[in-house]
C-alpha cells in the first residue's frame, strides 16, 4: 500500500477504529422490554429472582411442600408476565420474538416449574455461572454468552435431575434476553395467506435458497458447506448475465474512446458556451450509436437482491429450529452438520467454543481474497484505460493523468476500507458468512479470468453489431 500523506493514514486508522469500537459494542432498545429492566433495581437478573420468589409468597404457617405449590404458582405468573410484548415487538420484524416466547417458551417453562422439586436460591457468588450469565457484556473475545446458553440448554433437557424452581425462572429471563438480542434471528420459514405480500421478499428469494442449501447438504451427508458451496455457485452463475451485460457495457466504453478522445481533442482549446454545448450534442450522439446509457450503470444493482437474499439465509439458518406451538416448523438447524476444519459455521467469534483463532484466520483468509480480486479487476481496468488512452496526444495523456490521480487515490482508499469493513463483519457474525464471502471472492476472480480471455471474441462481436 502507498499513501501519499499522513492525513490519508490517520483517516484510515480512524475509521477503522470506529468500525472496530462499533463491532464490539450492543445497542440495546432505551424502553424496558422486561419486568425485570422496568424494575430498574441496582440487583443483577439471579438476585432479582430469587428476591422475587421470596417476596411473593409467605411462608408463615406453611408446610414445605405448600411453600413449594404457592411459589410454583407465582413463578408462573412471574414469567408469564415478565416481557412487554409491545416494547418488543415495537418493530414489526420483531413480532417472531413476541410469537415464540408466548407460544413455545412459556408453555415449556411452565411445563418445567410444575416439576420442580425443590425451591432454593440461585447461586449469586461472584464466580457463579448464573451471574456471569446474567451480567454478561459483549466484548471483542467472545459474542455470545456461552455460559447463558449452556445453562439454558441444562434446565432444558431436564435430564432427571433435580429441578430448582428459582433456576427455571432464571433461566426463563436469559431465554428471554437470548431471544431477543440478535435481531437477524428469525426463522426461516414460508409464509402463506395474508402474510405473503408482507414477505415477498422472503417469499421468492430467501426461503427458495435456504431450502435448496439445506437440500444439496442432506444430498452430500448433511454436510452444510457443500450445500452453502454450490449454492453459492450456483447462484452466482444464474446471475451471470446480469455481469456480462456490464461487462458489455465496459467494452462498448472502450469501442468508443477513440471517437470520444477526438470529440474532446476537437473542442479542447475552445471554452465558449457553444462549443461546450455543440461538444455535450456530439457526446450524447456517441452514447446513442453505442447504446451506452444509465441502464447500463444500474445493471450491477440488480444482482444486490440476489446477494442479499442468501446473505439473509445463510444468517438467519442456524436459528431455524422446529418451535411447537407456532409456524416455525423446519427443523433445519438440527438436520445438517455445520462443522468445517474445525470451525462450527453456526456460531461466532466465541472464545468459549474454540471458534476464535479459527475466526481469526478466516478473516484473513476473507480479507486476502477480497484484496486480490479487486487487485486484478484494477490491473485490468489500468490495462483497457493504457489501450484506450493510446491515441491520446502526449500533452494531453499527461494532464488526463493528472486529473486521475486523485480518483485513483479515493478509489484506493475506498478498496482499503471496504476489505476492513468486510473483515470486521466476518469478525463479527457467524462463520457461515465468512466461508460465503470467501466463496463469493473465488468466484468474482474465476468470472474476471474468464471474462479476460473472452473478452477480445466479445469486443469484435460488439464491434460488427454497432
Amino acid at each position: 500500500m502507498r499513501f501519499k500523506s499522513y492525513k490519508q493514514i490517520f483517516f484510515i486508522a480512524v475509521m477503522f477504529l470506529l468500525l472496530f469500537i462499533t463491532s464490539c459494542s450492543c445497542v440495546g432498545n432505551t424502553q424496558p422490554k422486561t419486568s425485570f429492566a422496568a424494575d430498574e433495581t441496582d440487583k443483577n437478573l439471579i438476585e432479582w429472582v430469587n428476591t422475587k420468589i421470596d417476596e411473593g409468597v409467605s411462608t408463615e404457617g406453611k408446610t414445605e411442600q405448600q411453600i413449594l405449590d404457592e411459589k410454583k404458582t407465582f413463578a408462573k405468573e412471574l414469567i408469564q408476565n415478565y416481557i412487554n410484548d409491545d416494547v418488543i415487538a415495537k418493530k414489526k420484524k420483531n413480532q417472531y420474538q413476541v410469537d415464540i416466547i408466548r407460544n413455545y417458551d412459556i408453555p415449556l417453562y411452565l411445563g418445567l416449574i410444575d416439576k420442580a422439586t425443590i425451591s432454593n436460591h440461585t447461586d449469586t457468588s461472584t464466580e457463579s455461572k448464573w451471574v456471569k450469565a446474567a451480567t454478561y457484556v459483549r466484548n471483542c473475545t467472545g459474542a455470545s454468552n456461552v455460559d447463558s446458553t449452556n445453562l439454558i440448554k441444562d434446565i432444558e433437557a431436564n435430564n432427571g435431575e433435580e429441578l430448582n424452581l428459582n433456576d427455571i425462572v432464571c433461566s426463563f429471563a436469559l431465554k428471554v434476553e437470548e431471544r431477543t438480542v440478535n435481531l437477524e434471528s428469525e426463522p426461516i420459514v414460508f409464509y402463506t395467506g395474508k402474510a405473503f405480500w408482507s414477505h415477498l421478499f422472503n417469499n421468492l428469494l430467501v426461503f427458495p435458497m435456504a431450502w435448496l442449501m439445506v437440500q444439496l447438504s442432506n444430498l452430500f451427508g448433511g454436510f452444510y458447506i457443500i450445500g452453502l458451496l454450490i449454492t453459492t455457485i450456483l447462484v452466482r452463475t444464474i446471475a451471470w448475465p446480469i455481469y456480462a451485460k456490464t461487462n458489455d457495457m465496459t467494452l462498448k466504453m472502450q469501442l468508443m474512446q477513440p471517437e470520444l478522445n477526438k470529440i474532446q481533442e476537437k473542442y479542447a482549446t475552445r471554452q465558449d458556451d457553444r462549443s461546450k454545448q455543440m461538444m455535450q450534442m456530439e457526446m450524447a450522439q456517441l452514447y446513442k450509436k453505442y447504446k451506452v446509457g444509465l441502464s447500463g450503470c444500474l445493471m450491477p444493482f440488480l444482482q444486490f437482491p440476489i446477494f442479499m437474499a442468501i446473505y439473509r439465509a445463510v444468517s438467519r439458518i442456524p436459528y431455524t429450529i422446529a418451535y411447537e406451538g407456532t409456524i416455525y416448523k423446519n427443523d433445519w438447524a438440527n438436520e445438517i452438520n455445520p462443522r468445517f476444519l474445525g470451525i462450527n459455521l453456526f456460531e461466532d467469534r466465541t472464545a468459549g467454543t474454540g471458534q476464535f483463532i479459527g475466526i481469526i484466520i478466516l478473516v484473513v483468509v476473507v480479507i486476502g481474497t477480497q484484496f486480490l480480486s479487486q487487485w486484478i479487476s484494477q490491473r485490468r481496468q489500468k490495462k483497457n484505460q493504457q489501450e484506450s488512452q493510446a491515441d491520446i496526444p502526449a500533452y494531453r495523456r499527461q494532464s488526463y493523468e493528472q486529473t486521475k490521480g486523485g480518483a485513483q487515490t479515493s478509489m484506493k482508499m475506498m478498496m482499503y476500507m471496504m476489505m476492513l469493513m468486510m473483515g470486521l463483519f466476518v469478525f463479527t457474525s457467524k462463520a457461515g458468512l465468512g466461508i460465503y464471502w470467501c466463496i463469493g471472492n473465488l468466484y468474482s476472480m474465476a468470472q474476471m479470468a474468464i471474462n479476460s480471455k473472452t473478452n477480445a471474441k466479445r469486443m469484435e462481436k460488439l464491434r460488427k453489431k454497432l
